[in-house]
């Protein structure tokens, strides 16, 4: 009994020095993208980026846009809101 609590203690020992939420690379990372995205209310990452002078319509920037959504994810309707 002894030796299994020891192997236990000695296990837990080296798992809780070994791993880390944040290594330093990461850390590195984070503090890189900082500024450069947005957290919302809802804890979500949003990126916005205006593009102007495209020479397009309304509506073709907008089917392009759709367009987009359905071939990157396969079904524009679980991605964004119908335009209303």
């Amino acid at each position: 009994m002894k030796i299994t609590s020891f192997i236990f203690g000695i296990f837990i020992t080296i798992f809780c020095h070994i791993s880390h939420a944040q290594t330093s690379k990461t850390s590195t990372q984070l503090k890189e993208i900082q500024g450069l995205y947005e957290v919302d209310n809802s804890g979500n990452i949003s990126y916005v980026n205006i593009i102007e002078n495209l020479n397009l319509s309304e509506k073709e920037i907008y089917d392009r846009a759709l367009s987009y959504f359905i071939t990157k994810y396969g079904d524009a309707n679980s991605v964004i809101q119908e335009k209303k």
